[in-house]
């Protein structure tokens, strides 16, 4: 199978698996590239491919990664910048910008989060399409389904986490900042850990 065959391949599996049901949620398109934002949380999957070409451009390598963004995260960190809006996600123009970041390995229990598929001649495409449409419907649907507002975003950040007490703090919910910084704090017995939080708790205002 040549490359423009495969390709073929590739782009038939990602339309059936990805453009239509996602378009029906509302999801935009650009490339292999989908957004939706819901109030002040922006969704963004990217199917991402190998650029190295394998076995003489017979095979498509490529994986998944899910973004959470956020207005408020983003106004915390970019102040002078507006945040970008549909059909410029957040992941274009040269930089990536998330808040939460999941890869396609964290859907099957997978601790890095790593993995990657391939789609080749020997694979049908309606394997493929099967596989990726549960996928997308039991794993990554349900997972995008719950973050829908700044706190989810707060409550699905790995604590204790300095990114929490930030904007915790930022938004003047002081005493959860406290609270935080007081997690953190006890999660490490390394002394310049200690001391570099503080005073970075001293810097945006929090002590």
């Amino acid at each position: 199978m040549y490359t423009a065959a495969v390709n073929k391949r590739f782009d038939r599996v990602i339309q059936h698996s990805f453009v239509k049901p996602l378009s029906l949620r509302g999801y935009e398109r650009v490339d292999n590239q989908f957004y939706f934002k819901a109030g002040q949380v922006g969704k963004l999957l990217i199917i991402q491919r190998d650029p190295e070409p394998t076995h003489h451009g017979q095979i498509v390598i490529f994986t998944i990664h899910v973004h959470i963004t956020s207005d408020d995260f983003w106004a915390l960190h970019y102040p002078d910048k507006p945040y970008p809006t549909s059909p410029f996600f957040p992941c274009q123009g040269g930089y990536s910008y998330s808040i939460l970041k999941r890869h396609l390995g964290h859907f099957y229990g997978k601790l890095r989060g790593s993995q990657w598929l391939a789609l080749d001649a020997t694979v049908p495409e309606q394997t493929m399409i099967t596989f990726l449409s549960d996928l997308l419907a039991n794993r990554i649907l349900p997972y995008l389904d719950r973050i829908n507002s700044l706190d989810d975003i707060l409550n699905e950040l790995a604590g204790p986490s300095r990114a929490r007490m930030h904007m915790l703090a930022w938004l003047g919910r002081s005493a959860e900042a406290r609270a935080e910084l007081t997690r953190l704090i006890a999660s490490r017995h390394n002394t310049g850990f200690r001391i570099g939080m503080v005073k970075f708790a001293k810097h945006i205002g929090l002590l």
